[in-house]
């Protein structure tokens, strides 16, 4: 199953590998089926982008051609040929309800539902896919978009905050949730954090930006530079990336006590949840996937007698930096952030994508 998803996957875009684990204890033992998770995406009108000039802005999302909606097409395709082996999971922060305005969404539904509007028309390409009820996407709630479960024809869509996935034995081994509960400003008041994020988010300087795409361009394969380039010495360093097909049973995986601190944010808050959850639930949960971040890794603890993981799917905005080797030379490149996870027959991955 996965081997015919990454094949149409690199149908429409260049595909690289982030991180993979493939390990028994993961507890998915299903080759027939595959789980996709798509992490923060932050749409927003254009017309609010071009009003305040957020230097937060979809990548790739240019129009029907470009290397967004044409992954939510491919979804879509792949969903509707196995429908019973595909599930698709969105984890929060699909909508930025918080840049698209500043008023709080509880206050007058009408209004609220007129911003989505707007947002879903100025992302029509990916939304006419993702927002199809044949699709099935399992929407969370991310706290940039926590008021959808407030509002009528999208509350029923966008109602939880958490999801499990079952093992062979039908007992939780697996933990979706947006991941903004680990940090601890996420308790201020959310008007105000609303609030800040509109009109305080840094703006590009370039009032005269093209909105259409940022294109990545590569050179014998790799990436070597993109469009405004900025702030480099802020973006988040993946590692080196990998083609896909590495038989490698662990690739670029963040390791406790051995990586840096950044590189395994959240992994023992969140090792600490779910040991309660179990503890509680009889669950074996093993394994707690997030997004909000925006930094794609796989953290792994296996100082005890069973592994905790933590995969962070990251974002589809922002940028990072990789890890390339070229003449025998190791470099830092920057690539714009394209990154999902993968789940399918005890194995977990993270890919990012460009362009073809």
């Amino acid at each position: 199953m996965h081997s015919e998803f990454l094949k149409r996957l690199r149908d429409i875009a260049n595909v690289r590998l982030i991180a993979k684990l493939n390990d028994d204890r993961i507890g998915f033992p299903f080759p027939d089926q595959i789980r996709v998770i798509l992490p923060d995406m932050h749409l927003f009108s254009k017309e609010r982008q071009e009003e305040y000039h957020y230097k937060c802005f979809t990548n790739y999302n240019s129009g029907e051609n470009d290397l967004f909606p044409m992954l939510a097409k491919l979804l879509f395709d792949f969903k509707k040929s196995k429908p019973d082996n595909v599930y698709i999971y969105q984890i929060g922060d699909f909508f930025d309800l918080w840049r698209e305005t500043d008023k709080p969404y509880s206050l007058d539904e009408a209004e609220a539902q007129g911003f989505i509007q707007k947002i879903i028309e100025s992302n029509s390409d990916v939304c006419r896919y993702l927002l199809d009820k044949e699709m099935g996407v399992n929407f969370l709630l991310g706290n940039h978009d926590y008021e959808m479960h407030r509002i009528p024809g999208y509350y029923e869509r966008w109602r939880y905050l958490r999801y499990f996935i079952n093992n062979e034995k039908g007992i939780p081994s697996s933990l979706l949730l947006h991941g903004d509960l680990f940090r601890w400003y996420e308790r201020i008041p959310t008007w105000l954090k609303q609030y800040v994020v509109h009109n305080f988010s840094p703006k590009t300087r370039n009032k005269n930006l093209d909105l259409s795409i940022r294109k990545t361009h590569t050179k014998n394969g790799e990436y070597i530079d993109y469009k405004n380039e900025k702030d480099a010495e802020d973006l988040y360093l993946l590692g080196q990336c990998t083609e896909p097909e590495t038989d490698e049973p662990e690739w670029n995986l963040m390791r406790k006590d051995e990586a840096l601190d950044s590189q395994t944010l959240f992994l023992d808050k969140s090792r600490k949840l779910v040991e309660e959850v179990n503890r509680q639930t009889g669950y074996r949960i093993g394994l707690t996937i997030i997004g909000h971040t925006h930094c794609a890794r796989i953290a792994i603890d296996d100082t005890g007698d069973s592994p905790f993981i933590l995969m962070d799917c990251g974002a589809w905005i922002n940028e990072s930096k990789t890890v390339v080797i070229e003449n025998n030379n190791t470099k830092e490149i920057p690539v714009l952030n394209a990154t999902f996870g993968v789940i399918s027959n005890n194995d977990i991955r993270l890919y990012l994508l460009s362009p073809l």
